[in-house]
């Protein structure tokens, strides 16, 4: 997932992450690499979402450049 969406895109990313989880199930991993201009509560609420969703495999990498 880019983390470059704004807020008002937040319910078409959770969708997005809904679908790939019911394709691909416990294969599914994330990787969240946010923008450096990214919010860090918005890179929180994207891994909140994968917790309530049931992707077990979310990672964190350094903000890209």
């Amino acid at each position: 997932i880019g983390m470059t969406w704004p807020k008002e895109y937040g319910g078409q990313a959770r969708s997005f992450l809904e679908m790939q989880h019911k394709a691909a199930g416990e294969r599914l991993l994330v990787l969240i690499t946010p923008d450096p201009a990214v919010n860090y509560d918005d890179v929180v609420r994207v891994h909140e979402w994968c917790a309530a969703i049931g992707i077990g495999q979310v990672g964190l990498m350094g903000a890209s450049k």
